[in-house]
């Protein structure tokens, strides 16, 4: 499995950004959320990320989403939630400057 061996965040609104700290002049992996993130943080083996935010739209004060920092992990959740494949435009947008990789096989 690919992970980002020391991975680092930061937050604007609704999207987390994700860099590996051995890359750092790569662009960061994009995670965007439906509502403003209030708050992150890494799990303890650093391989997800766990946002929080408000989601007012469920009547629920608080949620919080675990994404994996895996890139084999990642690739899985998000070929689970489409159909068909990502297209080098999504894969630019959503991964970065990763090479593209057809990731749903």
């Amino acid at each position: 499995m690919r992970s980002l061996v020391k991975p680092a965040a930061k937050c604007k609104g609704n999207v987390i950004y994700v860099w590996n700290l051995q890359q750092v002049n790569e662009r960061p992996i994009r995670i965007m959320e439906k509502n403003a993130v209030t708050e992150f943080l890494f799990s303890y083996d650093d391989k997800q990320v766990i946002c929080v935010f408000e989601n007012p739209s469920q009547g629920v004060k608080t949620t919080f989403h675990g994404w994996p920092v895996n890139l084999d992990l990642m690739a899985q959740r998000i070929c689970n939630s489409i159909s068909g494949n990502l297209t080098i435009e999504q894969w630019q947008v959503y991964i970065g400057n990763t090479p593209y990789e057809s990731p749903c096989k």
